[in-house]
């Protein structure tokens, strides 16, 4: 592929997602150039994911194997501490992405360094076939609005999919590390995108997202597990904005 755009690094996490994982890295392998890398941190999966993979033969992708499992969050937060390049990808296992996704995302990069782009989902079901599933995604006239951002993710009233999201080099320096308490890396890049305001919204679908009976996001949760989100986002907003006031501080 012709070298139209810097650079990217595109971070997975994998567990178990052998039923998947191939279709999702053919469709992000034949956006990528030569230059480009993939960061795969696989969990412990039991499957044959690590077979999958490593079938590919792409000195592109580069992966980590957990030698115990330490959740999502965690290996998220490992696979982009082990990227080299400047923008960043996450990417979930079992989604595909749409041809023109890199493309999207650069055409909206803003001027200045230190950002997070946050894109939509088209919903699929196990066979890659279109599905009407409510979730309130992101509206780029809504990207400055950061407070009422901040509101309506905790409220639910709107999502930031990591999975839809890229942000480069300096956004990451600001977001690492990611406290072993939070249950969502998502949920705090959006909070800390939105405190420093600089935060930016795409209407366009960047992402065909995959509803199966496995999705993390979406089980059903008791009362108490609900509280315990609003805590986690209680204190991931205390202390994204006591980021952001001792940075001004030392301005």
């Amino acid at each position: 592929m012709r070298n139209f755009r810097p650079a990217v690094s595109v971070c997975v996490a994998v567990y178990n997602g052998a039923e998947y994982i191939s279709e999702q890295l053919e469709s992000i392998l034949t956006q990528l150039s030569s230059i480009d890398e993939v960061v795969i941190v696989d969990d412990c999966s039991s499957d044959s994911s690590v077979d999958i993979i490593e079938s590919f033969h792409d000195a592109r992708i580069t992966l980590l194997r957990n030698t115990e499992n330490i959740g999502h969050v965690k290996s998220f937060s490992k696979a982009i501490s082990n990227s080299k390049l400047n923008y960043i990808f996450l990417c979930d296992q079992d989604d595909i992405w749409p041809s023109n996704r890199i493309e999207l995302f650069f055409q909206n990069i803003p001027s200045k360094p230190r950002f997070l782009i946050t894109g939509n989902s088209q919903f699929i079901d196990e066979m890659g076939r279109s599905i009407d599933f409510k979730v309130d995604g992101v509206i780029r006239s809504r990207s400055s609005k950061n407070y009422l951002n901040i509101t309506k993710l905790v409220l639910g009233e709107s999502s930031y999919f990591g999975c839809c999201m890229m942000f480069d080099r300096q956004f990451w320096q600001l977001a690492d590390p990611i406290s072993p308490v939070f249950e969502a890396h998502d949920q705090w890049l959006a909070i800390l995108a939105n405190t420093f305001r600089c935060n930016y919204h795409i209407d366009d679908v960047v992402l065909y997202r995959r509803i199966h009976g496995f999705n993390v996001s979406y089980k059903k949760r008791s009362i108490f597990a609900i509280f315990r989100t609003r805590m986690i986002q209680s204190y991931m907003i205390t202390l994204a904005f006591s980021k952001y006031f001792k940075e001004q501080v030392n301005v």
